[in-house]
């Protein structure tokens, strides 16, 4: 038993490895910080998204 949960573990991570190859490189502009915070502000206002502590945090900074 112990051995098919290792064996299945280390596909699980060959498997991501192989899916992260196979996406496409980024190109393009990129967001920056200040509109990320944005969106996510504008999405909690909403009430789509609760104010996330990663936004507290940065906000702060």
């Amino acid at each position: 038993m112990k051995e098919l949960r290792k064996k299945r573990s280390m596909k699980r991570i060959t498997t991501r490895k192989k899916r992260r190859e196979r996406r496409k490189p980024k190109t393009g502009r990129r967001k920056t910080r200040k509109v990320k915070i944005k969106r996510i502000k504008k999405m909690a206002r909403r009430g789509r998204r609760r104010r996330t502590l990663k936004i507290r945090r940065t906000l702060r900074s």
